[in-house]
């Protein structure tokens, strides 16, 4: 049995589905986008920047605030100046660093190829709050409709 997730598009007011999840997922709850399970010496330097700043362990929101201002610098870096549709087409295709490793931002529909995590929930002593154990990654490639899908959705399933 595969599950599939329907993302609503309000751009495109279509529903985006989602390919199935991998086997190796099942039994495991959606730990989101967050940067715990990433263990690299940038994702470190976040975190503890994040708990310096903010005196708590960042979450998916503060990775997704990062990852956003990383990616408006650097598309307005790479269009040259401060002009709405030179940023649209610096974005796209747009490679970023990130605590969680190379993020691009399709092409095509202007989606943010993010990795997912899931894991088995429990909380944690050390904490005081969920945490995900035996993490199983998920690229944003294996679930992500393709861009000849999301095309075929857009032209009514032509």
């Amino acid at each position: 049995m595969s599950t599939e997730y329907i993302i609503l598009s309000t751009e495109y007011n279509v529903k985006e589905k989602c390919r199935p999840l991998p086997q190796r997922t099942r039994k495991k709850s959606l730990c989101s986008a967050e940067p715990r399970p990433v263990n690299t010496a940038q994702n470190r330097a976040f975190a503890d920047e994040f708990r310096k700043a903010c005196k708590r362990y960042p979450g998916s929101t503060a990775l997704y605030g990062y990852v956003a201002g990383t990616l408006i610098v650097k598309a307005f870096q790479k269009a040259g100046k401060v002009d709405k549709e030179r940023l649209i087409d610096a974005l796209e295709n747009l490679v970023v660093d990130s605590p969680i490793g190379k993020l691009q931002m399709r092409g095509c529909d202007h989606q943010l190829i993010l990795p997912m995590y899931y894991g088995i929930t429990k909380k944690s002593a050390q904490y005081g709050f969920l945490v995900g154990s035996d993490m199983v990654t998920v690229p944003g490639k294996e679930y992500l409709s393709t861009c000849e899908d999301m095309a075929k959705l857009r032209d009514g399933g032509k």
